[in-house]
């Protein structure tokens, strides 16, 4: 054979299949969920935890006065060493101001995002192309068939941008 010439067999090797280009684009979509997911799910859990840690705190910084009442703030006054029992009550309360307008940023943060869903949705769709490749390598569905199925299971992922 001279070089430079594919004979009819080469050609057809080097010719992508319907099937390898399927196979392609889920793999490239597997990556895009892959970097996804690497990202949103610390987000949402560090959202869930500045959650929790600034709702408990707000908490406590209440649970003083109210449990302790006059008794409480008196014995923080001395102990810091104040001049009126009203700062201690204008602090404490401060403070359980600003934790609870942070526990509030931080839950509507977590909930106009979406996180939990749209984490539930690109883990589902991940599976679903999972099973899709493995059908496609056995040979088990046909690429018409595949395709109109890789459709579908990516449509519902439309959040996640495509990096490519």
């Amino acid at each position: 054979m001279r070089r430079g010439t594919a004979s009819a067999g080469e050609a057809m090797m080097d010719a992508i299949t319907p099937d390898r280009q399927l196979i392609t684009m889920i793999d490239a979509r597997q990556q895009d969920l892959v970097g996804y997911l690497r990202t949103a799910r610390p987000r949402g859990s560090r959202l869930a935890v500045a959650g929790i840690i600034f709702s408990g705190a707000s908490a406590a910084f209440t649970a003083g006065p109210a449990f302790g009442g006059p008794g409480f703030t008196q014995t923080v006054t001395d102990l810091v060493g104040l001049q009126q029992t009203s700062i201690v009550w204008q602090v404490l309360c401060l403070m359980a101001l600003i934790v609870s307008v942070a526990t509030t940023v931080t839950i509507n943060l977590a909930n106009s995002q979406q996180l939990s869903s749209r984490v539930a949705a690109a883990e589902t769709c991940s599976a679903e192309l999972d099973g899709l490749r493995t059908l496609i390598d056995f040979g088990q569905i046909p690429v018409g068939e595949a395709a109109r199925l890789y459709h579908g299971y990516v449509s519902k992922i439309g959040f996640i941008p495509t990096v490519r």
